[in-house]
């Protein structure tokens, strides 16, 4: 019961944060430079410390929600610079091209079946 409360307040936390209008007082590419250093920030959280149990979830859980608040920006960010920087009549192809790149996932160490 506590595990899964305290995981509801993890995103009672993170799931808000994608309202707030960063983009409206952070240009893109210092957007992307500043969550990206948010992200680094976060899995500093994801070593493997000698605490007890509880405490290392705890840890384990800041850090996460760091490194997926700066991850939701960071691609946020990312998107928009994408969209701004080629020429107009390359425009379309290099945002089909991210949007392939980015729902494609991970290309190594695919498991297989």
């Amino acid at each position: 019961m506590i595990a899964s409360d305290y995981v509801g307040g993890l995103n009672v936390v993170a799931a808000p944060t994608g309202l707030l209008p960063v983009s409206s007082y952070v240009e893109d590419r210092r957007g992307c430079l500043l969550f990206f250093f948010l992200m680094i920030a976060g899995s500093i959280f994801f070593w493997s410390y000698k605490l007890d149990v509880a405490s290392r979830a705890v840890v384990y859980g800041v850090g996460a929600v760091l490194f997926l608040v700066g991850a939701q920006f960071a691609k946020g960010f990312g998107w928009a610079l994408v969209s701004k920087q080629p020429p107009p009549i390359h425009r379309s192809y290099v945002m089909a091209c991210n949007a392939g790149a980015y729902m494609s996932g991970p290309c190594g160490n695919q498991p297989v079946s």
